[in-house]
């Protein structure tokens, strides 16, 4: 029935029932209001027809008024989350040129270092081939100081007839302490 639609409504609803002078309507919110007469109507009655399309369209009204109020509501609440969005997306662009700045610092300073140690690694290979090839130059020296003494094919009389000139006896003992022994 119209009296439970009505006893559903918002106390503001009712309120407004009161001012279209709905008969039930009155009845309903006088009960709720807690008068002291409940079945008593409170203003005079009227056509109830006229009552209820009054009602209904003051109701269509503030339901209509009360949508667009929340659609605007939502409409402000995405705005203000697109603000809220713009201002987040500023502050991390902001933080990521900062982190790019650092990183690069950091990048130029770790390629300094590789460069540095480069350089270094450069300097002690370099020498060690100059100690490589410093060695290698006294081997070739004592090599050649060496081949002085050798036996060769030009030499082969001279040094033939300088052993047989020059015997050598090596017919002999050691004792333990590294005496020859006859």
């Amino acid at each position: 029935t119209i009296q439970n639609i009505f006893k559903s409504y918002h106390p503001k609803m009712l309120r407004l029932l009161l001012q279209l002078r709905a008969p039930c309507a009155s009845r309903i919110v006088s009960q709720r209001l807690f008068t002291s007469e409940p079945n008593k109507p409170l203003l005079p009655k009227s056509g109830y027809k006229i009552d209820a399309k009054s009602f209904i369209n003051s109701f269509k009204k503030e339901l209509g008024a009360m949508q667009a109020k929340k659609k605007r509501e939502l409409l402000m609440q995405k705005v203000e989350e697109q603000k809220a969005m713009r201002k987040a997306i500023e502050l991390n662009e902001l933080k990521n040129e900062k982190i790019a700045a650092l990183r690069s610092e950091r990048v130029a300073k770790e390629n300094e270092v590789k460069l540095a140690k480069r350089l270094e690694g450069d300097k002690r290979r370099a020498s060690m081939k100059r100690a490589v090839l410093k060695e290698q130059m006294e081997r070739v020296e004592n090599a050649v100081k060496c081949s002085s003494t050798f036996i060769t094919s030009e030499n082969l009389d001279e040094r033939i007839e300088e052993i047989l000139n020059t015997p050598k006896n090596v017919d002999f003992c050691l004792n333990k302490s590294g005496k020859k022994i006859m």
